[in-house]
């Protein structure tokens, strides 16, 4: 649909709009500063009251009008432009495109880096107490000594914790499901 009606009636309400408006002001014109014979009867300040306010009615309603004309005109060409997206972001390769997009940035968020520490010699029980003791190390407590796990872990201070105790790390990668 491509409301014809609608946008001839808007723009014939700008056209019609502005020739009240014109109209009026010819009319005000007219009324306060000609010099027939009739109009000379009335004072000076009457005839300008008489352009000022017949140019003033002609504003307020051709004014009204021109702005409605407008208005709808404004609105049809947003639906037009609506209908223009609308196609192009249900035609397939938009949406294959977002969908392959959208499927990589959540696969890409299940990746996560997992630190390793190693220190030659040292068993895994003795590694465990010593990530343990520098995890409480570098957790804040939170008013009455409970710990706020795992969010209040400052990491610079667990990883100057674990190298202090002679540990190095090692980087992996793992996917989580």
């Amino acid at each position: 649909m491509d409301y014809r009606f609608t946008r001839a009636w808007g723009r014939a309400s700008v056209v019609v709009g502005t020739g009240v408006f014109l109209l009026a002001l010819l009319i005000g014109a007219w009324l306060g500063f000609s010099d027939d014979g009739e109009f000379q009867r009335f004072s000076t300040a009457a005839r300008v009251l008489a352009f000022v306010t017949v140019s003033l009615v002609g504003l307020i309603l051709g004014g009204t009008m021109i702005v409605a004309g407008q208005l709808v005109c404004v609105l049809l060409d947003q639906r037009t432009l609506l209908v223009r997206i609308h196609e192009t972001l249900s035609g397939g390769r938009v949406a294959l495109v977002l969908a392959a997009a959208l499927t990589a940035g959540m696969l890409a968020g299940c990746a996560t880096t997992k630190l390793e520490w190693d220190k030659p010699g040292v068993a895994a029980a003795e590694r465990e107490r010593d990530e343990s003791a520098c995890r409480r190390a570098a957790i804040g407590a939170d008013g009455g000594g409970q710990l706020v796990a795992p969010y209040g872990i400052d990491r610079e201070t667990y990883t100057r914790c674990m190298e202090g105790r002679g540990y190095a790390v090692r980087s992996t990668s793992t996917r989580t499901r």
